[in-house]
């Protein structure tokens, strides 16, 4: 049945409005990329900052040597996959294409080891590893792939199984060896699943963050994905409750350490935040000082700029601290 121009109109436009509903976050993000701490983190939001700052990539990668992240990354991604492509199809064809003693037995045992987790081996690794001398190298992170995976292997195998023997049987009449039929005959046949276990292996490995926290030390030696939560660990804002400061002296200094003026606002938590811009902006990256969190000020207006004094005069008389 051939739908109206009138169908495909409303159809598109709701295609279309769903398309944006599950955009606007991807949207706001890129836009807050341009706005200063302090308007990023401004209630109300608003989409589009007051000043265009494009300078925030930059400083944003001289912050960390993301050149250096990026090379590990890359370099263990490349190394894991090549390692991960050869061994799994080279025992994948052993399993697929001979036939010996013990062979589905040792297929079971194979498989068994999937339902493994990764927590339960972690520690044992971790001491292996540093008996050897690999910890803070990229070598527990590549060495390990070359031996295979489970998984990989057992998706090859099947693929494999579904190969017609003609083909080596074709191979051995020319005289062909056994690794000549794996690399030349079947390697060429397996590329799909080649891709697909090449693909699989590169989104773990580019997102894999435990592995690096654990083996790794150095920041030399980073991944991109360890240097990130780094990154976003020193640009996250220390809470500190009021009942942890020690008086009233201590909050007033807080406010109006500097004469310039703080931004009043609310975190995630529904906190309010009174910090000095300047102040914020500059030893943020440090972390030098813990920025001021007044709990349960909920109804104390929030989004606007006063100068210190001001605040906590305000805050004084309404809540007589």
């Amino acid at each position: 049945m051939k739908m109206s121009k009138k169908s495909k109109i409303v159809i598109y436009i709701l295609l279309g409005l769903v398309a944006i509903y599950f955009l606007a976050p991807f949207i706001y993000m890129l836009f807050s990329a341009f706005k200063t701490e302090g308007e990023a983190i401004a209630y109300p939001p608003k989409l589009l900052p007051a000043e265009w700052h494009f300078e925030n990539f930059i400083n944003a990668w001289k912050s960390q040597p993301f050149g250096t992240y990026l090379w590990n990354s890359i370099l263990v991604t490349v190394l894991t996959t090549v390692g991960q492509v050869l061994s799994c199809s080279l025992v994948a064809y052993g399993f697929a294409r001979f036939n010996f003693k013990g062979k589905n037995i040792l297929f079971m045992i194979l498989l068994s080891t999937m339902m493994i987790p990764w927590d339960v081996t972690m520690i044992p690794q971790y001491m292996e590893f540093n008996l050897f001398g690999w910890i803070n190298t990229l070598k527990p992170l590549i060495v390990p792939a070359w031996f295979g995976s489970a998984y990989y292997v057992f998706l090859m195998r099947q693929f494999l199984m579904g190969i017609p023997k003609d083909f080596e049987e074709a191979a051995r009449i020319d005289g062909a060896n056994q690794f000549q039929i794996y690399w030349k005959i079947f390697m060429p046949i397996m590329k799909p699943s080649l891709i697909l276990v090449g693909v699989l292996n590169m989104l773990t490995v580019w997102n894999d963050y435990l592995g690096p926290l654990i083996f790794l030390q150095d920041r030399s030696k980073y991944t991109l994905a360890l240097g990130l939560a780094q990154f976003k660990g020193v640009h996250t804002m220390q809470i500190i409750p009021m009942r942890e400061l020690k008086n009233t002296v201590e909050i007033e200094r807080r406010c109006a350490e500097e004469n310039g003026p703080v931004f009043v606002t609310k975190n995630g938590y529904g906190r309010l935040v009174v910090m000095d811009i300047d102040y914020y902006e500059r030893t943020m990256q440090e972390m030098e000082e813990a920025k001021l969190i007044l709990e349960g000020l909920d109804d104390v207006e929030a989004g606007r700029t006063v100068d210190g004094p001001t605040a906590m005069a305000e805050l004084r008389e309404k809540y007589g601290l």
